[in-house]
């Protein structure tokens, strides 16, 4: 039949997170420890399932497009006569989860449910996983006999980022630039 077809699948997500702490002592120890923790799992899809049949007369269109933007402060002191700890640390874990959370622009097939997808204009997947952060953990110690300032940033993610089409699909596109498929991140 004529016509285009288009899914397309966003999610964006900002992140601000601030964590502070303050240890003041006239005795002997003073400590302040402070943790900026987040951990994320998202799963943005853009797809064409098992078993379909679609003839097209114009284009098709799968777009996937995820974002994350972290802000993270942690900031601590500790103060004291003799000893003072300040301990800080940020912590963004992304994407780690059993589900294989990512973001996917996707034509499925199988053997048993052969997809079939025919398009006389263009033929375009697309997946984009953009991150940015801006991550500042910093930990002062001040004291008489021992200052111990202590401050650490960790980053952990898979980016799983995908733009394709299992076996046994049929595909055609016979317009513009044809078949395309892109994932960047």
């Amino acid at each position: 039949a004529g016509g285009d077809l288009s899914f397309t699948a966003t999610g964006q997500t900002r992140f601000i997170d601030v964590a502070g702490a303050l240890g003041l002592s006239t005795g002997s120890a003073g400590s302040g420890f402070a943790l900026a923790l987040n951990v994320q799992n998202k799963i943005v899809r853009a797809f064409i399932g098992r078993g379909v049949a679609a003839d097209l007369g114009g284009s098709v269109w799968l777009i996937a497009t995820a974002g994350e933007h972290f802000t993270a402060f942690a900031i601590s002191g500790g103060a004291a006569d003799d000893v003072g700890i300040g301990g800080s640390f940020v912590v963004l874990v992304l994407n780690q989860g059993a589900s294989a959370p990512g973001t996917r622009a996707v034509i499925d097939s199988s053997a048993d449910a052969p997809t079939s997808v025919r398009a006389r204009g263009a033929m375009t997947l697309s997946a984009t996983d953009p991150v940015t952060v801006m991550a500042i953990a910093g930990g002062v110690g001040a004291a008489g006999t021992a200052g111990i300032g202590l401050s650490s940033v960790v980053f952990v993610r898979t980016g799983i980022v995908d733009a394709g089409v299992a076996e046994r699909a049929d595909l055609w596109a016979r317009g513009g630039v044809g078949f395309s498929a892109t994932a960047t991140q």
